[in-house]
Order: structure tokens, then sequence, then C-alpha cells
């Protein structure tokens, strides 16, 4: 999001921030689609069509239903499916499968950046598969591959990392609550009602929101109907092996899948659920195996070359079609934006509108009664305050023999400090009511504080691991062509 806020920030509208962004996803989705597909198949028809399928597909229901954080995910969904399909069937030996692990680098980097849920879902994913593939899996090339992805990831978000498990572990918020003493639920499973309030039988994929599409089914068809023709080649055999994984990830997204049977043997399956939230979010997967599958298929040599191009421009027309109905639907008598102002408002000088559903707040945190005032406990005179984003400095003196507190109108997360503006000795800073940032004023205190967040030496050191593994990167990737420029140089001197 770090684009739109920027566009924000020097003047665009909110609207034409939105659109920006929109549109900057969609161009990157294509692209990168068809890089992967092209990559599987290569095949330029094929990875065409997968690119038209995939992003004509899912995409645009949940863009025009404002679900931002799954479609920016979506865009690098292919990247890892490529990864892991070139990883179990390129020659290990060849110069190319040293470099496998960029993709799945590159994919999983980008998902964790937008969508965690999108990751979360991905990782499951990726652990089912290699188990399946445990064989190929523990060839030393191949090992070694998965293990520098993984290492080379991790490193690359470090800086994002660490304080995400800082927060979520040391913290107690929302999200990371005991689901049954904040809801009071007395059965677990009953959750689960809303991971599969959508659910979905087999017949619901062809006419709900969120589905596969009439391309996509389109292609099952077809795949099914030319079983008994498609031959026994390499290609096929690969084709039929992806068609079966992809399968599944369509039938985990009904109500074929048995979830609250799962969840009740297993509590790390529940956990996963309720993170996941809502089970329709697997059929974003769905989406991109079957995108994937089109392209395989369709380079598979099933097809003469001249009926290839003849179905290729049949699905890229009714994916058309299908997009344009969609947005008919979903746009009908409705004002995207419309409501957000803002400028404007409530009497208590609260924005009049709300972001999310608060899962990431202090735990005791009530929204409806946060304040944009300071307010104080005790003997205090409070004097000029200043306010810069979320940097407060304040002059204040303490005439009482007891501590008095400060309550600032900041939700507390660790890393607030509050320190004298003269001595920079700090001042006791920690949460306060309604899960404020609260300094504890000392007897007999006059002078300035200054209230801010300052990041841990830690976050500091994983940046600085993170930025040089980017630049490791960079020197791996452009290092094959500055060593042909120098021979090249060299034989021409």
């Amino acid at each position: 999001m770090y684009f739109p806020a920027l566009l924000r920030l020097v003047g665009f509208s909110l609207e034409e921030a939105y659109k920006a962004y929109l549109g900057s996803i969609n161009i990157a989705t294509v692209f990168i689609s068809f890089y992967a597909f092209r990559r599987m198949t290569r095949d330029d028809v094929a990875a065409m069509t997968g690119s038209v399928l995939y992003t004509g597909g899912m995409r645009i229901t949940l863009m025009h239903t404002v679900m931002l954080g799954g479609v920016s995910g979506m865009t690098f969904y292919p990247l890892i499916i490529a990864g892991f399909y070139l990883l179990f069937t390129e020659n290990v030996e060849s110069r190319e499968y040293k470099r496998i692990w960029i993709l799945l680098t590159a994919g999983f980097t980008g998902i964790l950046m937008t969508h965690m849920i999108s990751c979360l879902m991905f990782g499951l994913y990726s652990v089912l598969l290699c188990i399946i593939m445990i064989k190929k899996v523990l060839r030393r090339n191949t090992l070694r591959e998965l293990l520098k992805a993984a290492g080379v990831a991790i490193a690359l978000n470090l800086w994002y990392l660490i304080p995400l498990l800082q927060y979520m572990t040391g913290e107690s918020l929302r999200i990371n609550s005991k689901i049954a003493q904040d809801m009071h639920i007395e059965d677990y499973f009953a959750s689960l009602e809303d991971f599969t309030q959508a659910e979905r039988n087999i017949y619901s994929l062809f006419i709900d929101d969120n589905t596969l599409g009439f391309a996509l089914i389109a292609v099952i068809i077809l795949y099914v109907v030319t079983i008994p023709v498609q031959g026994r080649g390499k290609k096929v055999r690969r084709c039929r092996n992806f068609a079966l994984l992809t399968l599944l990830t369509v039938v985990v997204c009904t109500n074929l899948f048995p979830v609250v049977a799962i969840a009740r043997r297993s509590s790390v399956m529940f956990k996963f659920f309720r993170m996941i939230q809502y089970q329709y979010r697997l059929m974003s997967v769905a989406v991109a195996m079957l995108s994937c599958l089109a392209a395989i298929f369709l380079a598979s040599g099933v097809f003469k070359r001249r009926t290839l191009y003849w179905i290729a421009g049949a699905l890229c027309c009714i994916t058309l079609y299908q997009d344009l109905q969609y947005y008919e639907t979903l746009s009908f008598d409705k004002i995207y934006l419309d409501g957000i102002a803002l400028e404007s408002r409530t009497d208590r000088r609260l924005y009049s509108y709300a972001v999310g559903n608060g899962e990431y707040l202090p735990v005791m945190t009530k929204v409806a009664d946060l304040t944009g005032e300071l307010e104080y406990e005790g003997e205090l005179v409070i004097g000029q305050t200043v306010r810069d984003g979320l940097f407060f400095k304040v002059a204040v003196e303490n005439k009482a023999s007891e501590e008095g507190k400060i309550l600032f109108p900041l939700l507390y997360y660790g890393g607030y400090q509050a320190r004298d503006s003269s001595s920079q000795e700090q001042l006791q800073t920690t949460i306060g009511d309604n899960g404020r940032v609260m300094v504890m004023i000392p007897p007999g205190y006059s002078g300035n504080i200054q209230v801010g967040f300052h990041e841990p030496l830690l976050w500091r050191i994983a940046e600085g691991i993170s930025l040089i593994t980017l630049l490791g990167i960079i020197v791996s990737l452009l290092r094959p062509d500055m060593i042909r420029t120098i021979r090249k140089r060299a034989y021409s001197g």
C-alpha cells in the first residue's frame, strides 16, 4: 500500500490513488503470470491464455468487492506455483535449476508483503506438496534449492518478520487472544461457522461469485473430454499429475471437504481455519492452479497448432464476457468510495468512519471510547502541547508528592518511549486505560517531555540483514551479465 499512500501524500485524491493502484497490480499480474506460465510451458500461446484466464478470473470479483489484500496477494501466486512445478520437473543438473529458488523467494516475499493470509495458505499447501513429493524433495539439488529459497526469503523479510513475531508473541492483541475466553464460546468448533458461511457444493462452483467462472470450468470440461486421446507422453503425464493436485484444491473449497472433522482432530488445523476466516479464500488458490493447468494442458501437445489458436481465442473471449458480466452485476447501483470523507468528524472530534475489525488493537481497546485529547490524573499542570503525527512534545509540571499520569491519544505498542527533552532521561511508559499510551510523571517534575515510537536495536539489525540480502540478490542476478561484459571488453581490448 506504499504506492497509493505516496500518491495520496503528493496530492492525488483517494479515488485517483485507488484506481492507480488497481491499474498497477493488474498490469503486474498480467506480466508476472505470463512470465511464470512461460517458464513452465515454454509456449507463448499457452502462457498468454493462462495469463488472461488468471487475470480475468476471480480477481475481478474480489477487486470490485474491494478485497485489496486478496487481489494484491494473487499477483504473486503464479511465481510460487511455477517455482514448485519446475523444482519437480526440471533436470536437477541443469544451469537453470540453480535459479529456481528466485521464483519461490520472490513469490513468497510478494504475498507476505501484500496479504499474510495468502502467505499462510500457500505455506500449508507447500508443506503438503513437499510431503507428497518427498522422494524428489530429498534429492540433493532439490533440497538445496528449497533451503536456499526459504533461507533467502527469511533473511530478505527479516525486517518485517522480527517485529511481527515480537508483537504476536509479546503483545496482548485481539488477534492473538484466546478465542474461547474472548468470545465466550463453549463449543470451539461452533466458531467455524464463519469459515464455512459461504458453503459451496459442486453446483455452486458454476454460478456463485468468488468461484471458478465460465472460462475455467470450460478448461475442466475440455480436459476431461480429451482424456481418451491425450496419449502417454511426458508432458501429458505431468499435466495429469498437476490436474489431480488442482482437483484437490477445488474440493477443499466445497462442502465435500470435512472441515469440522479435521478441526476436531487437530488443534493446529483448527487454528489454521480460524486464521483463514472464510473458506472461499481458498478458492483463490484453486483459480491459480486451474489457470496454470490450462497453460500446461494447452502446451502438452494434445492439440494441433491451428486448433490451439482457436481454443485459446475462445477461452479469452469467454473470459472477457465473464468479466463484463461480473462488472455489470457487481457495480449495479453501487458507488464505490462514496461516504469516506477524510475531513468529516463526529461531535467527539473523531473520524466518522472505521476501517477493519480492529484485530490488531490492544485487547482491551474500545474504539467508541477513544478521544483525540490528552487526559491526565493527579495535580499536573499541562502547558504547550505540540503533536506531529505519532510524536508529542508536552510541557508538564507535577506539583504533587505522588506520581501523575498522562494518557495520550495513541494506542500503546511496545516501542513507545517518553523522555525529558533536556536530559533525555526516560520516563516510565506503559499501557493505560483503553489501550492508550500512559506516561508516569515523577513528583516534583517540571519540564518538557517527548513521546514517540522508537524502534528497538534488534529491528535495526534485522533491517540491515534484509538490506544486505537484497544487495546480494541483485549482485547474484547481475553477475553473469557482468562477467560476460568484462570478457567482451577484455577480448575487444
